[in-house]
């Protein structure tokens, strides 16, 4: 009963009134994968989002991953960098071999969202594998819509992530979570024009 009483009071605090790791300590770090100050994101400007045959670049998560986990380190359990890289390479892999159908988005989102919510552990599975899943479901309710637009599509699919997130986290914009960036981005979509 103390550990939860003490667990319960340590959450009521802000973060920045926790108390910081002492000087010198490194969040967990699994075997093979060497230690990076965290001083922030790769100054790349142009990162890719995934691995193209041609550009031979990774893709963005992947060279972000420790600096994702750091950043998790902070508050959390310092593995969602490593978690989410493990996800979206496993799904790039599938995309390679065909093991994901790339015939339509739909059916790509929804396939690729199975994967990470079978993969990736803790939340952040959950909410990417849910806001992919959703979005895809969608988009397929509107696949006979020849008058539709990629604008719309985009639409469609963002204003799916969105839902699909809220009703498994119940979260709402200003609960300083991924909605907080997602939700803007469907105002600023929705406010330009149809053609732009």
């Amino acid at each position: 009963l103390c550990w939860w009483r003490d667990r319960s009071e340590r959450r009521r605090t802000r973060s920045s009134d926790r108390p910081r790791p002492p000087a010198g300590r490194r969040p967990f770090r699994p075997p093979g994968v060497e230690w990076q100050h965290p001083t922030g994101p790769p100054t790349d400007p142009r990162p890719s989002l995934g691995a193209g045959a041609d550009s031979g670049r990774p893709c963005a998560i992947h060279e972000r991953r420790l600096w994702l986990t750091d950043l998790d380190a902070a508050i959390g359990d310092g593995d969602h960098g490593i978690n989410l890289d493990r996800g979206f390479s496993a799904v790039l892999g599938d995309l390679e071999t065909g093991a994901i159908p790339t015939d339509g988005v739909a059916e790509l989102m929804t396939s690729a969202g199975r994967r990470l919510l079978g993969l990736v552990g803790g939340a952040s599975g959950a909410l990417y594998g849910r806001a992919l899943m959703t979005a895809g479901t969608r988009l397929a309710e509107r696949a006979g819509d020849e008058e539709i637009g990629r604008r719309t599509l985009v639409e469609i699919a963002l204003a799916g992530a969105i839902d699909g997130i809220t009703a498994l986290g119940r979260a709402v914009p200003g609960d300083k979570t991924m909605l907080d960036a997602l939700s803007p981005a469907l105002v600023a979509l929705r406010a330009t024009r149809p053609g732009a």
